[in-house]
């Protein structure tokens, strides 16, 4: 019956708010901004010539829109205390759609760099604002749905990229991102026509526990984003360099991150449902066992199939991770008190912060001590986030299982102990 209600409070709230509408325009925000993160890749050698640039140069035109994504969500923690979601999201769309003009069109190192970082800045500012969104019309202990909800278009959206990308390459630069920008405006006029988000109605059950174990859920949550930004980071600078070694086709990389994300598109949501059946921690670990076990696997190369299904298996299990870890985060930290909109940023954050760094610390390992070591170095790095899955897990339940077992009777027993008197 609970589940029913709970189900019966969403839908109501998903009319109220557009319905399939309104969830297609967030999903269509998550696709633009995923896509503009990765549509750089293919045009950075046509970029490199036009504007003259050294790799120290190249690698801070790739890097801006990451450094963006930490700052943008960082502005949203401050912004969304004045401003409701809508009201951001809106002009996250429009900043984002006019610095993509300026970048299409720039005609400088540096201005193409400053609109690319302004990019990444409204690119954070939007996913923080219709993440907090999305997760409002969800309740506490629905949010593995909500988050995977989210994370479908925002994969289309990097599988779409580098379609632009190279489409610009053939077409030039100006045409195709102008019609990315011109897209960005028309969403963001449209969510303008949406009421202001409204939590969902009715009151949230409280789990037992203790606020130091809550607040252990919590940091073991951040722990989770931050080591699953680095996984993937990895995978996405290791992938297509081994699979393009193993098969000797040039698109054998490509080909393989597409089936991948179409595979993580389609079991978004359900991953997203077992997520709140299970619970994160379990689907956490079964994500993490698997990466710990796949990685190193992968880093060998035994073959085009082989390696191209264990990375559709890494990108699969990274995604449990993701979702586990932003479910955890954001209910253990409500359930403590904080705020929505700080635990959506604190999520953006780290991941942007962990998904930079594993992928500096991976091409600095493919160059010194070559892709099996690295690959296993990451193995052992999934690894020991199980571990300290299993380990702050068990603490909780612990400390939860003392809190809750008082050596005081029942009332209940004690009548029932003067009726047998």
């Amino acid at each position: 019956m609970r589940t029913k209600s709970i189900a019966r409070r969403v839908l109501m709230s998903l009319r109220q708010h557009g319905s399939r509408g309104f969830l297609s325009l967030l999903g269509f925000a998550f696709v633009v901004e995923g896509a503009l993160y990765s549509a750089v890749t293919p045009i950075l050698p046509l970029l490199s010539r036009r504007f003259s640039m050294s790799d120290t140069r190249a690698g801070l035109m790739l890097s801006s829109y990451s450094a963006g994504i930490v700052v943008g969500a960082l502005l949203c923690v401050v912004t969304l205390r004045y401003v409701n979601a809508r009201g951001v999201a809106v002009g996250a769309l429009a900043v984002l759609g006019v610095s993509t003009v300026v970048f299409a069109w720039a005609h400088t190192f540096e201005a193409a760099f400053a609109a690319r970082l302004i990019q990444g800045i409204a690119g954070g500012a939007t996913w923080t604002a219709c993440t907090a969104w999305l997760l409002r019309l969800w309740p506490i202990d629905k949010r593995g749905e909500a988050l995977g909800l989210a994370m479908g278009p925002a994969i289309v959206g990097a599988v779409a990229g580098p379609a632009i990308g190279t489409i610009a390459i053939d077409l030039g630069i100006g045409g195709p991102y102008t019609a990315v920008a011109a897209l960005c405006l028309g969403a963001a006029c449209w969510l303008l026509r949406m009421p202001p988000p409204t939590a969902l109605g009715g009151t949230v059950q409280t789990k037992h526990g203790t606020v130091a174990s809550r607040r252990a859920l919590a940091l073991l949550g951040v722990a989770m984003t931050v080591i699953t930004g680095a996984l993937v980071g990895l995978i996405n600078l290791a992938g297509p360099a081994v699979l393009v070694s193993v098969s000797s086709v040039e698109r054998a990389g490509g080909v393989v991150f597409v089936i991948a994300a179409l595979t993580t598109v389609i079991a978004a949501r359900p991953l997203g449902v077992l997520v709140d059946r299970w619970g994160a921690t379990r689907t956490a670990s079964l994500g993490m066992l698997i990466t710990a076990i796949g990685l190193p696997v992968f880093g060998v190369g035994l073959g085009t199939y082989l390696t191209g299904a264990l990375v559709v298996l890494i990108v699969v299990a990274t995604n449990i991770c993701y979702i586990s870890s932003g479910a955890l985060l954001t209910g253990e930290g409500e359930r403590l008190g904080w705020s929505l909109h700080f635990l959506t940023a604190l999520t953006a954050t780290v991941w942007g912060i962990g998904e930079t760094a594993g992928g500096v610390v991976a091409g600095i390992g493919l160059d010194r001590i070559g892709t099996e070591w690295t690959s296993a170095a990451g193995g052992l790095l999934a690894a020991a986030m199980l571990g300290g899955i299993i380990v702050v897990s068990r603490c909780v339940v612990a400390a939860n299982t003392n809190v809750l077992s008082p050596e005081v009777s029942c009332p209940a027993e004690e009548d029932c102990a003067e009726q047998l008197d």
